[in-house]
């Protein structure tokens, strides 16, 4: 009977809604019904049902009720979405045997004591075999490019291998791990301020490469008489961009991608270490950061047992 039908379908609603209440997810703002009662199908495709978290109700056209050979006569509540259980994932990174812009991904996960996830496939370079081609210098890159696992990344190095689903892009990568392991912020707007701060670092290391005339040992003295002049600027403008002054670049208490990137390009980025800390040393808030993480036990036991390759 239609009454009893709507009273079935009212009760499923209440629970539901008790459910969600008890027991919200902590990633995810929308839920997924697995297994619905047989009464909720007849609801129309024009009604909604409440979310938690969400900024708006689901519309009931969303729940397909699954085909069952037996359709149970409840239900049960899954949360979905962004899942970040450590244990379903793993991060496969194709990269040069060196440090470079891959090593911040490498950070970020030994700061969040994550580093068990990742699977560091490192291709050895042979620089003096290198008027002979990517094929002689590098046997083992050569070969992956050749098997398309480098497509991601227009065939350059590194990629990201994540649930057989290839990422490139340094900037991209080292985004999405920060989503994945909870080094992007609670929040859009923090999000936006740690893209803030990454961009502008980016910016900083564009200009001493342009500085120096390229990447790479050349232009040594032109990128030392930058660290002299120039960096002390910038080191300055990064630091006013930086609002917040208790040790983090972005929020309190919470380690963030910007925090990761402000360590690495003050210890990490430049071998000129010294002309570095003297450029910065008027920036309290950015050394504050560097000086947290270079202390902090996960980064320091990563350090320490880390493979010893060019910078």
């Amino acid at each position: 009977p239609i009454r009893y039908l709507k009273m079935h379908t009212a009760r499923i609603l209440v629970v539901g809604a008790a459910l969600l209440a008890v027991f919200p997810s902590p990633s995810s703002s929308f839920v997924t019904l697995v297994q619905l009662s047989p009464g909720l199908r007849h609801l129309p495709a024009s009604a909604s049902l409440p979310v938690h978290g969400a900024a708006s109700a689901l519309p009931t056209s969303c729940l397909a009720r699954p085909r069952l050979a037996r359709p149970p006569s409840w239900w049960t509540v899954l949360h979905a979405g962004g899942d970040t259980s450590d244990q379903a994932k793993s991060f496969k990174l194709r990269a040069s045997d060196g440090r470079g812009r891959p090593e911040i991904m490498r950070l970020m996960l030994a700061a969040a004591g994550k580093l068990e996830m990742l699977d560091d496939v490192r291709y050895p370079i042979d620089i003096s075999k290198i008027s002979g081609g990517i094929q002689a210098a590098a046997p083992e890159f050569h070969a992956a490019r050749e098997a398309g696992q480098h497509d991601a990344n227009m065939n350059r190095i590194p990629t990201l291998e994540v649930e057989g689903i290839s990422i490139g892009n340094t900037a991209a990568i080292e985004r999405f791990v920060a989503k994945r392991i909870g080094m992007y912020g609670k929040t859009d707007l923090e999000a936006a301020l740690i893209d803030q701060t990454c961009e502008n670092i980016a910016d900083i290391s564009a200009d001493f490469i342009k500085a120096k005339g390229g990447p790479g040992p050349a232009g040594a003295e032109k990128g030392d008489e930058w660290l002299k002049t120039k960096l002390p600027e910038w080191a300055a403008k990064l630091e006013k961009s930086i609002g917040s002054n208790t040790g983090f670049a972005v929020g309190e208490g919470t380690t963030t991608q910007a925090d990761v990137r402000i360590y690495y390009f003050i210890h990490g980025y430049f071998d000129a270490k010294e002309a570095v800390l003297e450029g910065f040393k008027d920036s309290p808030k950015c050394m504050a950061i560097a000086t947290r993480i270079a202390a902090d036990p996960l980064v320091v036991s990563y350090l320490a047992g880390r493979k010893v390759t060019p910078n």
